[in-house]
């Protein structure tokens, strides 16, 4: 019996330790699992740019890092978050009040929580892009540069919360897309340059995955050129 206690305590223990760490808003109790990575060895104590990386609807933060992150080479903390709704991001009006704020606050946490240099960079895929595009026009005060790849945001989701205008934003969408229309991106921008945010959006040929195949260099790229404005 003894033995058997031991080997469920150690069981306990084993997955406390390989778990991901888990962070909550500070205004409610929504809390958010992460992880941590850096682009290169030997940076955990330094004061670094921070990237913000939500993955898309479905996938999770481990596979997003591995498949669309891995060609960052500026130095960097990447912060990879996933959606707390059964891995998916908010779809209506209430739910981008609800978890949007939360987020933003929890990004503040992180900042501030880990040594950072300037704001902090948020990018995010299909429904990831989605919340990205939401915090650009909420909460874009908070960010340095944000890359919603793949979203849409529609008029239909927008809450009555002041629009914060703040970071630059650079979107990217392939003009042969089937899961969320090109058109939808285009719209998305037009919603957050009627509010005065700055926004360069970046069509492309191919289709909704091309952030992990022919565009992954060329928005690495992109994401590390304007990490190293932030060092």
């Amino acid at each position: 019996m003894q033995k058997i206690l031991i080997f469920v305590l150690l069981g306990f223990s084993a997955q406390w330790w390989f778990s991901d760490p888990t962070i909550s808003a500070s205004s409610s109790d929504i809390s958010f699992k992460y992880i941590e990575k850096y682009t290169r060895e030997h940076l955990e104590n330094e004061s670094l740019p921070m990237i913000i990386a939500l993955h898309g609807d479905g996938d999770s933060i481990n596979n997003f890092y591995e498949t669309a992150l891995n060609q960052l080479t500026a130095p960097a903390r990447i912060i990879v978050i996933a959606s707390p709704i059964n891995s998916r991001w908010p779809n209506d009006s209430h739910q981008f009040i609800q978890y949007g704020r939360a987020l933003n606050e929890v990004v503040a946490t992180l900042s501030s929580q880990f040594p950072t240099s300037k704001k902090p960079l948020l990018m995010g895929f299909s429904g990831g892009a989605e919340m990205a595009y939401y915090q650009a026009l909420k909460y874009g005060d908070s960010y340095s540069y944000i890359f919603p790849i793949a979203g849409a945001l529609s008029k239909e989701t927008l809450t009555a919360e002041p629009d914060r205008p703040g970071a630059k934003v650079y979107a990217y969408h392939g003009k042969s897309d089937k899961n969320i229309p090109f058109k939808a991106g285009q719209h998305a921008s037009a919603l957050l340059q009627q509010s005065g945010i700055r926004v360069k959006f970046n069509a492309f040929e191919g289709g909704h995955l091309g952030l992990f195949t022919s565009m992954k260099s060329t928005i690495s790229q992109a994401i590390d050129k304007r990490v190293n404005t932030l060092l």
